[in-house]
This record gives C-alpha cells, sequence and structure tokens, in this order.
C-alpha cells in the first residue's frame, strides 16, 4: 500500500499565517497579495526562522535559474516588510544583518496538517454520483487554470513585458518647467527601452504622453495599452537640488512593486535616470548584459543650466512646427555654447536640419553630427542624423548601416524606423518598410506620424484598400491632420475615386495651399482639364518641386516631368526617396530618361 501524502506545514507569527503549498499569505484572515518571488523570499526566511540566511543563499533559493542582481534581493525584502508593517530601524519581522543577509526574528509556530487529512475530508463529502464527479474535477481543472494565470500570468522564459512610462509629473508649481517632466520622461522611455529589448518592451513618447492628466485607472490604462507594468513618478526642481520620486505598478493587480525617491543635486541628473532604470530591471528581473551594467554604473554629471538649455531645445523640437524648431535651435545653440563637451546638443541641433534642404544639412548638420560622433559614438540620435545624411546624399549601403547601429543603441526609437521604412522604401522594398513600421507603431500605438506612415508604406507598395484603412485610423486619432487627408487624396486618385479625392483635398487646401493645390492639378489633368491642372504649377516648378512632376506626368508633358525631375535629384530634394516606387511616375517608367535619373540618384 502506498503512503500517505507528507506532512503539509503551515507557518503562523504574529497576526500571519503562512501557506506555502497553496502559495497564500493572510493577516488576520484577509488574503496578501505578493509578487511570486517575494512570497517565495518569504518562505525561505520563515522556515529558517532565528537563523542568519545568506545573501547568496538566497539568491540561490528564490532565482536558481537565472543570474539577478543583488538588488533585486533588497527590493524583495524592502517589498515584504511593507507588506509585514516592518521598519528598518526596529525590525520586528525582518533584521539585517549587515554585509551577511537576513534573519527572520519574529517567533514562528509551525502548524501540521497530519497525513490523509485532507483525503478525510474528501471521504466525509456526500457522494453524488460518476457524473457529477467528472464536472466537478473539470471545473476544478478549468478554476485551477484561471487561478494560476491570473496568479502569476506573465510571459515565460521567452515572452516579452511591456511597460509603459506615464508622464512625469511636474511639482515645481512653474509651469514654464514642464519641459523638465518632459526631458525625463523622454530619457526614462529612452533607458528602458534599451535594456533588453527582447525581454522588456517600452511604449513610446507620443502615446505615453497622450495619457497625461488622464483620470483614467491603472487598468484601464494597463488594457488599453496591453501592458504588463506602468512607471509613473514626479520631478521637483528648486534653486540647486532636484527631487525625482517614481514608483513602478504591477498593472495587473495594481501593487506597488518598486518605488523610490530621489533628492540630489541637479548635476546629478543623469545619474538618477541610470539608477531608476537599474532598479527597475531588478524589479521586473531583466537579465542586463554587461555593457548595459556597466553603461547604467557610470557617474556622469551635467552643467544644470546646459542641461535645462538641451532640455528645453528638446520640448521645442517634439513640438514639430516652424515657431518650435526655431526655438528649439536657438536652445541647443545656446546649450553647445554653454559646454561645447555635451554631444547631446550637437545631436539636437544635427537633427532640426536633418530634413531641411541640401545646403542647409551639409553647412549644419553635418558638422554638428561628426562633433556628436566625435564626443560620444554611443549616442543614436546622432546616428539618425548621420543616416539622413547619408540618405539625402544617396549614399543607401551607409544609410542602411547607420540606421542598424541606431537601432541597436536605441531599439525603441519610432523615429528611425520611420526614417528607416522610407530608406527600405527608396530601394524598392517594401515588404520589409511595411514590416518597419508596423514594428514603429506597435511602440507607439497613438502616434499619428507612425500611423500616417503606415498608410503612406502601404500607399507605395500600390495596396490602396489597406492603405486607406490606416490612413482612417490616422483620422481618426487626429482629424486636422492634413497630411494624412493629402495621403488618403492620393489613395483615391489612385484608386479612380475623383470626387472623394477632391473632398479631402478642398477639406485641407487653407491649411496645406501648396501641396493641396499640386494635387488637384494631378487631378484636374487625369479628368482632361489642361488649363485647371496648368493653373496649380508652381511658379518654381522648372527648377525644384518634385511634387508637380505628379502635374507634368498626368498632362503627358516628359519634357517639364524630366526636367524637373533631374533638377530634383541634383537639388538633393528629401522627396527624391521616393522616385523608385512613386505611382504617379508610373507613366514615366517606359521612357530611357527615366532610368538616367535613378542612376543619377543611384537608384539603379
Amino acid at each position: 500500500m502506498k503512503s500517505d501524502s507528507p506532512t503539509r506545514m503551515l507557518y503562523a507569527f504574529g497576526p500571519f499565517r503562512l501557506d506555502p503549498a497553496e502559495r497564500i499569505l493572510r493577516r488576520n484572515g484577509q488574503t496578501i497579495s505578493l509578487t511570486p518571488k517575494a512570497f517565495d523570499t518569504l518562505v525561505v526566511l520563515v522556515e529558517r526562522d532565528n537563523r542568519v540566511v545568506e545573501k547568496e543563499e538566497l539568491l540561490e533559493r528564490v532565482w536558481p535559474d537565472t543570474f539577478v542582481e543583488e538588488a533585486t534581493l533588497t527590493q524583495n525584502i524592502s517589498t515584504l516588510r511593507k507588506v509585514l508593517g516592518d521598519a528598518t530601524e526596529a525590525s520586528r519581522y525582518i533584521e539585517t544583518v549587515p554585509k551577511v543577509g537576513y534573519r527572520f526574528i519574529q517567533p514562528v509556530q509551525r502548524l501540521e496538517m497530519p497525513p490523509g487529512a485532507a483525503r478525510a475530508a474528501a471521504a466525509r463529502a456526500p457522494r453524488r454520483g460518476l457524473w457529477w464527479s467528472v464536472t466537478a474535477l473539470g471545473l476544478l481543472i478549468v478554476m485551477t487554470g484561471y487561478f494560476l494565470w491570473k496568479r502569476d500570468g506573465r510571459p515565460g522564459p521567452t515572452g516579452k513585458l511591456m511597460l509603459v512610462v506615464m508622464p512625469f509629473e511636474n511639482l515645481s508649481g512653474d509651469p514654464g518647467q514642464e519641459y523638465l517632466a518632459d526631458g525625463l520622461t523622454e530619457e526614462m522611455i529612452t533607458q528602458l527601452g534599451s535594456l533588453n529589448p527582447e525581454r522588456l518592451g517600452v511604449i513610446a513618447r507620443t502615446t505615453a504622453m497622450s495619457y497625461r492628466g488622464s483620470q483614467k485607472s491603472v487598468a484601464e490604462i494597463g488594457r488599453e495599452l496591453g501592458m504588463d507594468y506602468l512607471l509613473e513618478g514626479s520631478v521637483r526642481h528648486e534653486g540647486s537640488q532636484i527631487r525625482i520620486s517614481a514608483q513602478l505598478i504591477d498593472v495587473r493587480d495594481q501593487t506597488h512593486i518598486w518605488a523610490e525617491s530621489y533628492d540630489r543635486d541637479a548635476r546629478d541628473m543623469l545619474v538618477v535616470e541610470n539608477e531608476v532604470a537599474g532598479a527597475i530591471a531588478s524589479s521586473v528581473e531583466i537579465r542586463l548584459t554587461p555593457a548595459t551594467r556597466a553603461r547604467l554604473a557610470a557617474t556622469h554629471r551635467v552643467d544644470p543650466m546646459e542641461n535645462e538649455l538641451y532640455l528645453k531645445g528638446r520640448y521645442f523640437w517634439n513640438q514639430r512646427n516652424g515657431e518650435s524648431t526655431d526655438k528649439a535651435r536657438d536652445y541647443f545653440r545656446r546649450a553647445i555654447h554653454l559646454d561645447p563637451s555635451d554631444a547631446r546638443s550637437y545631436a539636437g541641433l544635427a537633427e532640426t536640419y536633418a530634413g531641411a534642404n541640401w545646403p542647409e544639412m551639409q553647412a549644419v548638420a553635418a558638422p554638428a553630427v561628426a562633433r556628436a560622433l566625435a564626443l560620444d559614438n554611443t549616442l543614436a540620435d546622432a546616428h539618425i542624423s548621420n543616416a539622413l545624411l547619408k540618405m539625402y546624399g544617396y549614399d543607401w549601403e551607409g544609410a542602411e548601416n547607420e540606421f542598424r547601429r541606431t537601432l541597436i543603441l536605441d531599439p525603441n526609437s519610432v523615429v528611425a524606423r520611420l526614417f528607416h521604412a522610407q530608406r527600405l522604401q527608396a530601394t524598392g522594398q517594401n515588404d520589409e518598410a511595411i514590416a518597419e513600421v508596423d514594428r514603429a507603431v506597435a511602440i507607439d500605438p497613438l502616434s499619428v506620424l507612425a500611423n500616417q506612415a503606415a498608410g503612406s508604406a502601404l500607399f507605395y507598395a500600390r495596396r490602396y484598400d489597406a492603405s486607406r484603412n490606416a490612413l482612417m485610423k490616422t483620422i481618426e486619432l487626429a482629424p486636422d491632420f492634413s497630411w494624412a487627408h493629402l495621403r488618403l487624396a492620393r489613395v483615391y486618385i489612385q484608386q479612380g475615386r475623383f470626387p472623394e479625392a477632391e473632398a479631402e483635398l478642398l477639406k485641407i487646401r487653407a491649411s496645406s495651399p501648396g501641396i493641396a493645390g499640386i494635387l488637384l492639378g494631378q487631378l484636374y489633368a487625369l479628368e482632361g482639364k489642361k488649363d485647371e491642372a496648368l493653373a496649380q504649377v508652381p511658379p518654381n516648378a522648372d527648377s525644384s518641386g518634385f511634387e508637380a512632376v505628379l502635374i507634368f506626368a498626368a498632362l503627358g508633358d516628359k519634357s517639364h516631368a524630366f526636367a524637373t525631375l533631374e533638377q530634383c535629384v541634383k537639388d538633393h530634394d528629401v522627396n527624391v526617396i521616393y522616385l523608385k516606387v512613386e505611382p504617379g511616375f508610373d507613366s514615366l517608367r517606359g521612357d530611357s530618361r527615366f532610368a538616367l535619373i535613378l542612376r543619377m540618384a543611384k537608384l539603379q
């Protein structure tokens, strides 16, 4: 006869009851929520009550198959103390033995459940027949599976955790310091996104910022974005001091699994960012490479005034309009003047010129990029601008190498992925371009630019119905976003739906008169209205104006079309990247002059 099941041990201490077999901790009969690893840590300490458990033993017992930093253990101990109502200074439960480990000092009573107790209880239950037994067993299996999923519904070893950094709150009372909160939010997104991209995904800036001032609960935000964790925090800047508070919340049950406040000199802002990133990596058990650990451990102080100018430059650059771009350039230049050794400001200045006309790119962006990379070759923003300079200079292979380098340094960069998609599309790699844009949308699902780029990539791939769907989603996010209406009009033109195309163009002609007028010219030309079409040709179309070629091509005026394209290639017009895939140029492709234009742009 087989022996009965082994004795089941329960532990009682103070108002708490610990059941290791069922993985339940109760206080006065109420179940207490604990993360799985915190629970395991408590079990080890309680089993060895009043004896010191060394840190190495705890790490080995709780994380037998995973290497984690000692800070992770420290965080688990901190979590347990909060749950138990303990205090570090006057411990009643967990005592720290300096440089050695921890000891559970509260008296523990062991309660044994005798062998066969569960079986006896089952025998006393009324018999209801085989059908009821099978039904009950089925329900038990389903409920157990549900319980396990709810208890630890995290991805497995090959899964990926998802985190969103909520906009940091400006507690200074000065609206003029919003740039500081925004800058800290953006930096934390970048830091966390580069920790271990295979295991931790971080939602990008635009989507995160859309929740500023939101009254939605943690559960609602987590459900909308499909998140596992949410980081929220605040910043206060007074004089030379800065106070940063942050807390990491498990979306599953809204428990706070890590929280800390930092009162530091303003020069240590980047150091605090590294410390927060390292603490979060430990809390969610993300394995870090030696290079990443070294980066987080590095101490890099900043000049508070120069850092303020840099952050203001980022703040205005992120607004993406003419006036704010001018302000951003001014702040970046002032930051460079104050501290010529900070690569970030050079990279920021280069960004503001990387999509300008070619002479400005060569005069300002190129030397700024070179200086940024000379100071810090690991700065992703500088590599993005370098990639754009190469792309607009028709060095397609060099651009590809720089984009790949950027995405190694900052896999979470939506900007890099959207520009990389343009590079892929320029050389006819439509499927790869669409996949890259899809990755950008996954990182930043509420980004108007990313969703519009999805519609654009599908348009150039001639997938017009799918393009329309993506653009309609973009318009839902931002009804007044003119570029989505312009691209949608182009989809309708290619589909021969001229009345709908005209309606879209007329909606935004007041806000985008130039390009809307040119597309109306293309539409009129396709409808056979030559005079109306020519009236839309801009005065400088012979020397510039890539889009004007759409009108010439629709009119069958190849002479003007090729003259304008040739000039655009010579001028390094940024739109030349669409030369190979532009549907509006299909009527020109059979002409030998088109092949010559492609060779000029090194696209053939």
